[in-house]
Order: C-alpha cells, then structure tokens, then sequence
C-alpha cells in the first residue's frame, strides 16, 4: 500500500490462512486463534480505509464438515450436501469472524456485519464435469485411496502440499462465479462505512432459473475469484487477498522454497502481462485462482491488487512485502 491510501478495499482470507499446523490446528480454538490474525489485519486496514469488503475461503473447514457428514452417515445420519455445507461454513466462519474483529477492536461493534451470499454460476460450467477445487486436507496416499475407495471422492496428487509425504488432496467441481444475488445489499453497507464480510467461502453457488427461481447447486467457488468479482462489481480500489504463503514465486523459486531454500523470495512486482506469462507455471488449485483473481481484477479496473502472507498482515502489505500487481 505504498503511495497514496486507497478509499476502499476488498480483502480475501484463505481456508488455509485461517487454521494453525497439523495435528492440533484442526480444532476450533486453534482457527479462532488464526481468525484473530486477520482480525488484527481487518482493524489495522480499517484505521485507514473506510470502506472495507471482507471475503473468506472454507476449503480445509468444508472438507472437515463433509467428512464428519459422511461419518454421521453411516449411523443412520441423513446425508448433507455439499451445498449445504458451503452455506453452514460461511455463516460460521463470518460470524467468527465478526466477533473477532469486534473483540480486536470494541469500538467497531454495531459497524462489522456477516453477509451470508449467493453467487451465481453457469449451470453448462464445464468445471461440474472436471472438479478441480481442493477441499480438506492433504492426505497420504494410504488414506486417499481408502477414502476414495469408501465415499467415491475424487483425490488428486499435488505439487503444493506443505508435507511430501501427503501430496493428495480432495476436488469438487468448482465453477466461475458470475454474478453475486445481493450485490446491491453489500453495495449499501459498503458505502454506509460498514464492515461487510461477504462471499464466505465463494458463496453458495446458485444457477439462475428462466422463471427467476434460484437453485443451489453441489460445487465451491473459488473465494479468490468471487472476491474479484465483488471487487469489481463495487469497483473498490484495490483487492487485497492474505494467505499462508509469502506471495507468487517463479517456479524455480517455488521449488527452492520446498527443498528448505530460505533465499527463495517472491516476486514483488508483476504487471497484468507479466503475470499472463507465469500463471500457467502456478499450482492450479492454490496461487493458481489468486493469480487469475488478482489479474482480473487489475485488468478490469485498472486498481492494483496484491497477495502476500496473513502472519505479517498489514505489516506486509505497507512495507512492500508479498506480491503487487500493477496495470503496466
């Protein structure tokens, strides 16, 4: 945020910036101890942007509800959607979140607000066809083939996993986001000063029928895009997107990270163009998304955008920390 502050911002906390490491990081005292980093990020960006947007990912907590769904399941339980589960996490995780905040800084009470939202998508997505959404944890191969085995889930191995020896993660289908149903709520709040949270998890996906009825569909939209997309439709001035990562690395850099290389840095600067030419080389289903919600964004509104670690928080945001992306 070097220069001039801007007036508004959307920010993007990940599913995986919100919980601490394996085996203890699971529980939720230990993701409300994580929510208050962000929190303490939320209140210090809020001392000097009045309109602030907040957008939380749910991938590790959707997929630890699904599995306790699955559990109930087999002692007689009636089974829960995965649409279902997207909504249930928003509106825990944003409620956390608020209390959160409002525990930070008491005197934000009454100004920091959960929107539980729907985002609609394209029912013809080919996503619903080639599900490529990580949700849940990384796993051993051992596990992952008994869960496939067990619940038909679709595992694949990945190349971001922080632990070598469990590469292999769950995927849902995950298609674009194109239009968010309470945009015109979010707007009103937005530019009243309020704290919105907004967009948990993505939203709960939605396909528009021809007679104006809404229907919920079985998917988790990426929060990184739907962030972007909330962006652009308030046309804030700048997207903000915290992770438990450092910011984007050449692949070359990334390696080296992995391999325990501690010089390996990120990028700090990247225009629209140069960011194009990298994405392909980024891991599809975690930088992936925020590459191409951070270019998007750019692109559309000619604001910068810019990712880099929840830990440091604004810290990291102020002082040229993580990665920024310019318009050229």
């Amino acid at each position: 945020m070097n220069g001039r502050i801007p007036e508004s911002m959307t920010l993007a906390y990940g599913g995986n910036a919100l919980k601490e490491g394996w085996p203890d990081g699971n529980t939720i005292e230990a993701q409300e101890r994580a929510m208050t980093k962000a929190a303490k990020s939320i209140v210090a960006i809020r001392a000097w942007v009045n309109k602030v947007v907040v957008v939380h990912g749910n991938g590790p907590q959707v997929g630890w509800m699904a599995q306790r769904s699955d559990i109930a399941l087999e002692h007689g339980m009636h089974p829960v959607h995965l649409r279902n589960l997207v909504a249930s996490s928003q509106g825990a995780i944003g409620t956390s979140m608020v209390r959160q905040v409002v525990n930070v800084s008491p005197s934000l009470r009454g100004k920091v607000v959960e929107v539980g939202t729907q985002v609609q998508v394209d029912e013809n997505d080919p996503a619903f066809k080639n599900p490529s959404k990580p949700i849940g944890d990384f796993m051993t191969k051992a596990r992952a083939d008994e869960m496939r085995d067990k619940y038909g889930w679709v595992i694949m191995e990945r190349n971001d996993s922080p632990d070598k020896e469990k590469p292999y993660r769950r995927m849902v289908a995950s298609p674009e986001p194109v239009d968010i149903a309470e945009i015109s709520t979010i707007r009103l709040l937005v530019n009243n000063e309020i704290v919105t949270v907004c967009c948990g998890g993505g939203g709960v996906p939605y396909i528009l029928k021809k007679d104006g009825t809404i229907e919920w569909v079985d998917a988790v939209i990426d929060k990184d895009l739907a962030a972007a997309l909330a962006g652009i439709l308030l046309q804030t001035r700048m997207l903000t997107i915290f992770t438990a990562s450092d910011g984007i690395y050449t692949p070359e850099d990334f390696q080296r990270k992995r391999d325990g290389d501690l010089s390996a840095k990120p990028v700090p600067r990247l225009t629209v163009k140069e960011l194009e030419q990298m994405s392909a080389d980024l891991p599809a289903g975690s930088m992936g998304p925020k590459a191409e919600a951070l270019r998007r964004f750019t692109a559309t509104t000619g604001n910068v955008s810019w990712v880099g670690p929840l830990d440091r928080g604004f810290e990291a945001l102020t002082t040229g920390g993580g990665t920024k992306i310019v318009p050229v």
